[in-house]
């Protein structure tokens, strides 16, 4: 799961969107509150880091030509991943105006959609 979904869902909602968002799908799918969908999201995300060093430990060795070549390039990947994040944080793309209030607390206001009948 993709914490960006969180960030970017407002923006998405806005847009009409929503339906392209884990969140929504989460809801929609699994029956879920908004509260239970970020709960299955924050759980899910919170394992991520544990997945990726057991999948390191589980990359065979090539010979140290290739194990260097495959550690730089999953170093870089864990760089991309920590620089989306802290390009979601520095662009006013989802947050608007607030994005310096969300980056210094972490604290996202999200508004549920109405359910239809």
């Amino acid at each position: 799961y993709n914490m960006q979904d969180v960030y970017s869902y407002a923006a998405e909602l806005s847009r009409g969107l929503a339906g392209n968002n884990i969140i929504m799908v989460l809801m929609q799918i699994m029956g879920l509150s908004m509260e239970q969908a970020l709960a299955y999201i924050e759980r899910e995300f919170a394992i991520f880091p544990k997945i990726i060093e057991e999948s390191k430990e589980e990359i065979k060795s090539y010979g140290p030509e290739a194990d260097a070549a495959i550690c730089s390039y999953v170093h870089g990947l864990e760089q991309w991943i920590y620089g989306n994040i802290m390009w979601s944080f520095d662009t006013v793309r989802y947050f608007g105006a607030t994005n310096e209030e969300v980056k210094r607390t972490l604290m996202v206001t999200l508004k549920e959609i109405e359910k239809e009948d």
